[in-house]
């Protein structure tokens, strides 16, 4: 195992896995994930609304049986939650698209291409498409 591997197993949260991040990218690529557009009021905000939400863990409580199933743009996917990386993700993993769109289809859910994705659509769509499990 990794250093890095052995760290982020041992992350408690976003802030911990943002140091990380920090320490270990190129300062404009961290710059670019980090950042948002114009004065970053849209990120602030949506900081601010996560921050109201509490989790009140109840391990003693079996969950109730759920599903999630959708129907999103004519397909079916087995949670209503679509997954996008941020452009250029081949700066910060080899696999860049091609790996969040493998991950997105083995989870049962849609990859959204980013804007300034360093990878083909139609590869992407093939590389979804064989990773896909049944919802």
């Amino acid at each position: 195992m990794s250093m890095l591997e052995r760290r982020l197993r041992t992350a408690w949260g976003y802030e911990d896995i943002r140091l990380l991040a920090r320490r270990r990218l190129p300062k404009v690529v961290f710059d670019f994930i980090e950042g948002g557009a114009g004065g970053e009021e849209t990120m602030r905000a949506n900081r601010d609304a996560f921050e109201q939400v509490k989790l009140r863990p109840r391990q003693g409580n079996a969950p109730p049986a759920t599903d999630l199933t959708a129907c999103v743009l004519g397909d079916t996917v087995r949670m209503p939650v679509l997954v996008s990386c941020c452009g250029a993700a081949l700066f910060i993993h080899p696999d860049g698209e091609l790996g969040v769109a493998r991950a997105s289809a083995r989870a049962g859910t849609v990859y959204v291409v980013p804007h300034l994705g360093g990878t083909r659509t139609r590869s992407i769509t093939m590389a979804a498409a064989k990773s896909r499990s049944p919802p």
